[in-house]
C-alpha cells in the first residue's frame, strides 16, 4: 500500500469524530484524486452513519478512484453522487432502487467481488454509459428479467464495455446471456473461469470483435475448458498461442484388457471376427489421437502446454449417499495416451516448449516416450504429472519410476503439480 493511501484510510477514520475532525482534515483531502477504504476499519472504529459517509465521499470533488472493502453502498450514491468517479471497485453485490440510480457519465472501470444478479447488471449498463471495463464474482438468475423488461431498462442503449470478466459460479438461462451480450458489440476481451457452451454461443453470435481478434490472442487458461468432437476438424486461427491449458476429452480408447489383446493379436496365425473388430476399434483410436496431435503441433510457439488437472480427491474417500462412496484412485477414461505409437511424435514441432502437463491424464508414458520428451524439447524446464505427492495409491510406484528415469534423462527439469488444490481436488464433485 503506498504511504498516499494510507494515510487516505487514517483521515477517513478521523471522519468518524465527526465536525471537528472533519473541519481539520477536510483540507488535507479536498484535492484527493483515490480512497481505499478497508475492511479493517471496522475493528478500531465505531460504525459510520451510511449517509455520513456518503456525503463525506460527496465532499470529495475530484475523487476519481473508490477502492471499498469497508461497507456496501447503494449503487445510487455511488452513481448518483460521486460524480467524478471514473474507477470503482467494491468487495459487496451491487444494491440499490435501480429506478433511483442517476447516470454515472465518467465511470470507466467498475469491479464487484461478489455476486450480481441479471436485474442489478442491467442497471450497471444502462447507467453508466461510458463504462469500458466490468467485472462480477458472478451473476445469478435471481432477480430475472423478461426481454420486454430488460429493453425498458436498456433503452435501447449499447454498451461501450470492452472487457469484461465473470466469476465460474456465473450461472444465466441462454435467453439472459443473448440479451446481456447482445448489449456488448464492442467486447474485445473476455475472463471467465469455466467458458460453459452456452456463454461461447453467446459471445460468437453478438461479440464478434472477440473472433476478429483471435488470431493474436496469445494465452488461452482455461484449464476446466474441455475440447472434444468437432473442434479437431476446424481450422485454428490462433497460430500465435503460446501457453495453452485446457483437457482433451472425448478420446476413443480401448479398456487395457483390450489393448492387451490388440497386442497379442499379432503373433496370432489366424484372427477372428472379434480379432479383427478390436484391430479397427485401436485403428480408429490411434486415427483420432493422431488428428488431435497434428492440431497441437501447428502450435509452434507454446512454451506452455497443460492438458490435465488433478481432479481427484487423493487423499480422502467421498461419500455419495448413504454407505456408498465414489472410486477415486481412477483416471478419465477419454484422454489422450501420450505414446508414440499414439501420433505423440508429432509434437516435436514444438520447440520452445518449456513446460508440459498431464495430471488427471490416463496416459501409457513409459521410458521410451521420456527419451524422445527429453531428445525433442531441449527447452522444457517444468513437467506436470510425476511429481511426488503424499497420496498413498497403486499407481505410485511406477509414477516414481518414471520421475526418477526421467530425472537422470533430464535433471535439470523441475516436478511440479497445481499445489492449491492437490490431493483435495479442486472441486470436480
Amino acid at each position: 500500500m503506498s504511504s498516499s493511501r494510507m494515510g487516505l484510510t487514517f483521515a477517513t477514520c478521523g471522519f468518524i469524530g465527526g465536525p471537528p475532525w472533519m473541519e481539520r482534515v477536510s483540507g488535507i483531502i479536498a484535492r484527493t484524486y483515490s480512497l481505499y477504504l478497508h475492511k479493517s476499519l471496522r475493528e478500531f472504529m465505531e460504525d459510520v452513519p451510511l449517509p455520513y459517509l456518503v456525503d463525506t465521499l460527496a465532499s470529495l470533488k475530484d475523487l476519481s478512484l473508490l477502492e471499498n472493502k469497508y461497507v456496501a453502498i447503494d449503487l445510487d450514491h455511488i452513481f448518483g453522487r460521486l460524480l467524478a468517479l471514473e474507477q470503482y471497485s467494491t468487495a459487496f453485490s451491487p444494491s440499490g432502487n435501480g429506478a433511483s440510480i442517476q447516470p454515472s457519465l465518467r465511470l470507466r472501470d467498475a469491479k464487484f467481488l461478489e455476486v450480481c444478479t441479471y436485474r442489478e447488471l442491467l442497471w450497471i449498463l444502462s447507467h453508466a454509459p461510458n463504462l469500458e471495463s466490468l467485472s462480477f464474482g458472478a451473476v445469478s438468475v435471481l432477480g430475472a428479467v423478461t426481454p420486454a423488461e430488460a429493453a425498458v431498462i436498456m433503452d435501447s442503449t449499447l454498451s461501450r464495455v470492452t472487457s469484461l470478466q465473470l466469476g465460474m459460479r456465473t450461472h444465466m438461462p441462454d435467453v439472459a446471456l443473448d440479451q446481456v451480450f447482445a448489449l456488448m458489440p464492442n467486447l474485445t476481451s473476455f475472463t471467465t473461469t469455466q467458458l460453459v457452451p452456452s456463454i461461447a454461443q453467446a459471445l460468437s453470435t453478438f461479440c464478434t470483435n472477440l473472433e476478429t481478434n483471435c488470431p493474436t490472442l496469445t494465452k488461452f487458461d482455461g484449464i476446466r475448458h474441455v475440447l472434444s468432437g468437432s473442434i479437431w476438424e476446424e481450422p485454428w486461427v490462433c497460430q500465435e498461442l503460446t501457453f495453452l491449458r485446457c483437457q482433451v476429452r472425448g478420446v476413443q480408447r480401448l479398456s487395457s484388457q483390450d489393448q492387451e489383446r490388440s497386442s497379442a493379436i499379432f503373433f496370432c496365425g489366424s484372427l477372428s471376427e472379434d480379432d479383427i473388430r478390436l484391430l479397427q476399434r485401436r485403428r480408429t483410436s490411434v486415427q483420432h489421437q493422431t488428428k488431435i496431435y497434428r492440431k497441437l503441433a501447428t502450435l509452434t510457439q507454446l512454451r506452455v502446454l497443460d492438458l490435465g488437472v488433478e481432479y481427484r480427491r487423493l487423499n480422502r474417500g467421498l461419500q455419495m449417499s448413504a454407505g456408498h462412496y465414489l472410486t477415486v484412485n481412477r483416471f478419465f477414461p477419454d484422454t489422450l495416451e501420450l505414446t508414440l505409437e499414439s501420433g505423440l511424435g508429432q509434437l516435436e514441432t514444438l520447440k520452445a516448449l518449456q513446460v508440459f502437463g498431464f495430471e488427471g491424464v490416463d496416459h501409457k508414458i513409459g521410458e521410451a516416450e521420456l527419451e524422445w520428451m527429453a531428445r525433442k524439447w531441449t527447452e522444457l524446464e517444468e513437467m506436470r504429472g510425476l511429481h511426488k505427492f503424499p497420496a498413498r495409491k497403486e499407481y505410485k510406484r511406477r509414477k516414481d519410476e518414471l520421475r526418477k528415469y526421467f530425472e537422470g534423462l533430464r535433471p535439470d527439469v523441475k516436478h511440479q503439480g497445481d499445489d492449491s488444490g492437490y490431493g483435495n481436488g479442486p472441486g470436480w464433485f
